[in-house]
């Protein structure tokens, strides 16, 4: 019986609280950029490029990315992709979500091939 009683009281919980104690949760905020030149540019660059605020609390939780047009390449960490040669690939239309603010503050775009110029969609989670 004392089971039950710790198991109903752990549901209830669970829907009180929406979920939210297991998922990560923020603010959703959207952007569109379009790289020009084949240079890598951080994602806090881009995203002020396109009239946004980068948040003085810190990166976003997560970073959603989709390329509308034309490929980029993404480089994290210490990597900084280059056109034709380093770099994750992501080709138009493909989308990815990144949920780790380290990925956010080290992310790096540039095209995939010289001249691409890619369109991006971006929705940064704070």
């Amino acid at each position: 019986m004392k089971k039950l009683y710790v198991l109903v009281m752990l549901l209830a919980a669970f829907i009180v609280m929406g979920a939210s104690v297991f998922s990560i949760q923020g603010t959703p905020v959207s952007n569109t950029y379009t790289l020009t030149g084949d240079n890598a540019v951080t994602l806090q660059a881009a995203w002020e490029a396109a009239g946004g605020t980068w948040l003085s609390t810190g990166p976003p939780i997560a970073v959603t990315l989709q390329t509308e047009t034309n490929g980029a390449r993404l480089g994290f960490g210490g990597d900084t992709p280059t056109v034709d040669n380093v770099g994750t690939v992501f080709t138009a239309g493909t989308s990815g979500r990144f949920a780790h603010p380290a990925a956010a503050s080290s992310m790096k775009i540039c095209p995939s091939t010289t001249g691409a110029n890619p369109k991006i969609h971006m929705i940064l989670e704070y």
